[in-house]
This record gives C-alpha cells, structure tokens and sequence, in this order.
C-alpha cells in the first residue's frame, strides 16, 4: 500500500488535522494502515475502527514496536493486563473487567492478519492419528452433521488425555480402561444424558478401530449404554395453536422481521437450526415458488413448493430488512461486518418469541418447533412415512415417537372392531 493510501485511509477515519498526524507519525504505519482498511472493506462502524486505531497505538507503547517483529501471545496477555491498570492510558473513559480482554482481542487480531503474531504450537495427544481417521470417516464416508463431528471430537480429546497416561498403545487399550473413565466422570458430577454421549462416542470410535485391527474387537461390544430416564416420554413441542399466535405476531422492524421469516422456515417445514443457517439466496426459485433444502444429515438435497406465508415473509426481510452485502447466506447479522449467522443465534431468535409471548413448551428453540411440526403433520392424516420424508428422517424411528403419543391416533386404533374383518 503506497505512503498516498496511508492517509487516505487515517483522513477518512481523523478529519483532525492534529489526530490524523498522531496517526500518521507512529511506528509500524504500514502494518496498521492495512489492516484498518481491511476494516473498512468489511464496512465495520466508524466507532469501532477509531477505537481499533487508537488500541494500535496502545499496543505500540506497551509492546515497544520500534519496528515489525514477531509478537509472542503471553506478551500480548502481559500488555493487555498492563492496558487494564495503566490510569493514564484510559483518559476518557474508566477502565473496567472487559478492559484487558479487549486490548487483547483486538491487538490479537491486528498483529495476526499482518503476519507478526506466534501461537503456541498446539499440543499433539496420545493416539491422534487413529483419532483424526476416525473423524474423516464420519466426515467423508457417513456425512454426518459438523457439530455432531465437532462433539464427538471433543469427548475423544478428554479420553486421549486419560489413556495417554495409562497406555503406550491402542492395542493395549482394554475395556477397564474405560470403565474407570466413565466412572471417573460419573464421580465428578456427570448426569446419564452426558454419560450417554460420552459413551455413544467411545463405543463408535473403538468398533471403528476395531474394524482395521487397530485395537482389540471386543472393547465395543462391552461398552455398556448408560440407561437415561426421560422426563416426558412424549413429544417436547408447543401446542399448534400457539406456532400459529408466534406467526401472527406483527413484525415492523430489522430484528422482527428476520425472526418472523426464521420461525416460519422452523414451524411450517420443520427445518433443523443447521439447515436454516446453510439456506442461500440462490436456494430460493421465486418465478416457480420452489424451495432447496440441503439437509443437515446425511447431504440429501429436497425441494420444497414455497408456501405462501413463508414466502411472504422472506420477501418481506429481504426488502426491508437484510442489508445489502456481498454475503450470499439467506440469514445474515443485521450490523456490520455481515455475515451469516449461526446456530445459537437461530436458537435465540426461537427461544425469544417463544418467552415472550409465554408459550408453554418442554423445551425451547428450533427443534420444538420441528416437533410441533410433525405433531401437527400426523393429526392432519398424514402417514409416518410421509413425515419421516418431508422432515429429512432416513427412517421411522424419529417419527414414530408422534405416532406412540397421539391420543387421537390411539383412539382410533383402540375402537377398531374385529367383527369388520369377519
């Protein structure tokens, strides 16, 4: 970036002659120059650059830079604790808790997109090759969905960890070994439901391993489930009739508007959190009012015909609330940088207008109103089969849940008459 494009950068944010000189005369420009305009090509608020700006600074006098160097982490977390006690340094405004994880937040930042930050190396466990094998299958092979990859990933560290300490080998490995780790975890607090995931992950990594003689055959098949009773046996969804009061709700601005056009794709198609996030512009065909859904398990592609509600209301956040970006998820964050927005934030859209208009429901979020959904879809007369499709389901075993707690199915099954097949 040539010396012009410098203050080009630093006029745009310090129209003050004085400020834009401070700026311009401090050490390291190129560094900070590029990555401020970096910045602003993410179109972030002008406050926020201003204050990455003056951290910059900051940084420069509490690191030392006289000249670009390669930066340790720890040092950063030195100078940040510094940053949050140094009085003099925040002249304006009082340091706070959030004082130190700020500046080191954004000097991180800054100091990683210009090349001087060194991370420490990242700690390889005990048995990672098998490990990360049996990840890529799950990815490449069976196509299951990233977070349940990413939990399964993150029970096997914590194992890694405790066999490293007591084997050499995976060969060695055997079935007391992990007896005592799922009684050392039972000991320190940990519910059946927790059990039952921990378990769910070892049993399917060693039958894995066992497959290609990596370890012993029979470790899998004595791992013992960990028996979970449910609370409610039945389905956790809300009433039909209050999905249709959250629907209802008038929507008039930015926040209203994408949550209405979210909780209609979550109660009228029953979409997963992970689907609706992966939704595109491009998924939408308005001139044939047909939808694509890429399923969050197992990669199966389905098109839907554009329900007249749903569609409404996506044109309607299109228009008037997604802002306008280069961005080509459907859902976005509605401040800049834009983005796509994630999981946990479709939960909390969910959740919010679930709590605010006080509906009762065992659980709260997407996935109850996927229950609802299917609920809803078996009272119309729909057979299990056609909901097992049009919610995604490989089989029946998800759905028949609906069909086992159903008083009105049961009725009917419970006033048939032998005499009509005599």
């Amino acid at each position: 970036m040539p010396s012009s494009r410098y203050e080009t950068v630093f006029e745009s944010l310090f129209p003050q002659p004085n400020a834009r000189t401070k700026y311009l005369s401090a050490c390291l420009l190129q560094e900070r120059a590029e990555y401020v305009a970096h910045l602003l090509s993410q179109e972030r608020p002008r406050r926020v650059i201003q204050f990455v700006a003056s951290m910059q600074l900051n940084a420069i006098e509490l690191l030392n830079l006289r000249e670009a160097r390669i930066i340790k982490s720890c040092e950063v977390q030195r100078a940040g604790s510094e940053w949050a006690i140094d009085m003099e340094m925040h002249k304006h405004k009082q340091c706070g808790k959030s004082s130190a994880y700020n500046f080191t937040r954004i000097v991180t930042g800054w100091l990683a997109f210009s090349g001087l930050l060194s991370r420490p190396e990242a700690r390889t466990l005990p048995f990672d090759e098998f490990v990360r094998a049996y990840l890529e299958d799950l990815q490449s092979v069976r196509s299951l969905a990233a977070s349940t990859i990413y939990h399964r990933h993150h029970h096997l560290s914590k194992l890694q960890i405790w066999l490293g300490d007591r084997r050499e080998s995976l060969a060695e490995v055997c079935l007391n070994d992990l007896d005592d780790y799922l009684d050392r975890l039972r000991a320190r607090g940990f519910r059946p439901r927790s059990l039952l995931a921990v378990s769910v992950a070892i049993k399917d990594f060693f039958r894995f391993c066992g497959l290609r003689g990596w370890c012993r055959s029979a470790i899998a098949r004595g791992i013992m489930m960990p028996r979970v009773n449910h609370r409610q046996a039945g389905p956790h969804g809300p009433a039909w009739k209050d999905v249709r009061r959250m629907l209802k709700l008038a929507a008039s601005n930015p926040p209203e508007l994408r949550a209405h056009a979210v909780i209609s794709l979550c109660s009228i198609y029953g979409l997963r959190r992970g689907e609706i996030v992966q939704l595109r512009l491009d998924d939408f065909d308005w001139r044939n009012e047909i939808m694509t859904v890429r399923r969050l398990k197992r990669g199966r592609v389905q098109h839907f015909p554009l329900q007249y509600e749903v569609g409404e209301a996506i044109l309607k956040y299109l228009k008037l609330a997604r802002p306008k970006s280069r961005c080509r998820q459907l859902f976005t964050t509605l401040v800049a940088p834009f983005r796509p927005i994630g999981p946990d934030c479709v939960r909390h859209i969910v959740s919010k207008r679930m709590k605010l208009l006080r509906v009762q429901s065992e659980n709260f979020g997407p996935h109850a109103l996927r229950h609802a959904c299917a609920t809803e879809l078996l009272n119309r007369g729909l057979s299990l089969y056609e909901i097992a499709d049009f919610l995604g389901h490989r089989g029946l075993s998800a759905v028949s849940l609906y069909a086992k707690y159903n008083p009105r199915l049961l009725r009917r099954v419970a006033s048939f008459s032998l005499t009509e097949v005599l």
